[in-house]
């Protein structure tokens, strides 16, 4: 292979990588998640009871997000009844 060919290819390589590393470095970063608080725990509880609780039930739906509300605010943790998560704000 000749030595200028060498010499082009090598700087194409060289221009490529570059390129995918400067992209990596300028790309735009996602936002930050949100922290996770009680109240927004709460509002999500209710909003699933509104959507899926038959009219009848949809009373004791509300009032047992308040009651997991109340205690998320003592523990930080959120338990839906199939799944536990603590960390949260309480707020």
């Amino acid at each position: 292979m000749p030595a200028m060919l060498k010499t082009t290819a090598l700087a194409g390589l060289l221009s490529l990588f570059m390129s995918f590393v400067l992209s990596g470095l300028f790309a735009p970063t996602p936002a930050a998640a949100a922290a996770m608080r009680c109240s927004g725990e709460q509002t999500a509880c209710i909003a699933a009871c509104k959507k899926s609780s038959p009219a009848a039930a949809l009373s004791m739906c509300i009032t047992n997000c308040g009651q997991r509300q109340a205690i998320c605010m003592k523990t930080g943790c959120w338990d839906s009844g199939t799944e536990k998560y603590c960390g949260l704000l309480r707020q």
